[in-house]
């Protein structure tokens, strides 16, 4: 695990960082360096949505500064569709894999969640398929952070986003959470660590 993280963590600087140079170099102009080495400046500050206590401890230097969750808040009222499927279920299970990444065999995981007939299962996925289940709401665009506040919520499963990841803790829904690509691996090993949830690192193992 250590030299995975070694590898992934430094690939991940890189990818990342690059992207963001694009962006500074774009809105704020020309920098003589951003790079993490050089963080430590006393012209510079950064603002991280780290949370204390609940990220892994790490080194931060003094210009650093962690802000806690941004997305999270207590829930809103729920649209009236969503409320009317909720009703009908004591549990309900959330399923959504963010904006970047889409749900592979959609139609195969809908059949599974209508075999479990009472519990009630809302999907949030752009993949458009015609087939339907009485006990499965399908959505392209959900409103998650209501959902995961709703007090029939019993189960989160997501991608292991950084923003899901901190929604669901925040709104205190048990997680599994398929961290598969990129940060989403640490994250879902973080919820285990945390204790509020499973993370699903092996993408051959999650088969209906």
């Amino acid at each position: 695990d250590r030299l995975w993280n070694f590898i992934f963590t430094q690939f991940n600087i890189y990818m990342y960082g690059k992207d963001n140079m694009k962006k500074l170099d774009k809105y704020v102009g020309r920098r003589r360096s951003w790079s993490r080495q050089q963080m430590p400046r006393a012209d510079a500050l950064f603002l991280q949505q780290c949370v204390p206590g609940f990220n892994y401890p790490e080194y931060q230097p003094p210009n650093s500064i962690d802000i806690g969750a941004i997305l999270p808040r207590k829930a809103g009222e729920l649209p009236e569709d969503i409320q009317n499927f909720i009703k009908k279920y004591d549990k309900v299970v959330y399923f959504a894999f963010g904006t970047l990444q889409p749900v592979d065999k959609l139609e195969r995981i809908i059949e599974e969640f209508s075999k479990l007939e009472n519990i009630g299962f809302i999907i949030s996925s752009k993949q458009e398929t015609k087939l339907r289940a009485s006990n499965v709401l399908t959505l392209a665009w959900a409103p998650q952070n209501d959902i995961l506040g709703h007090p029939s919520t019993k189960l989160f499963i997501n991608h292991g986003g950084w923003n899901s990841v901190l929604e669901g803790a925040y709104h205190g829904v048990p997680m599994l959470v398929c961290g598969w690509a990129w940060d989403r691996r640490l994250n879902a090993k973080l919820i285990e660590y945390r204790h509020i949830g499973l993370a699903l690192i092996d993408e051959e193992e999650a088969t209906p």
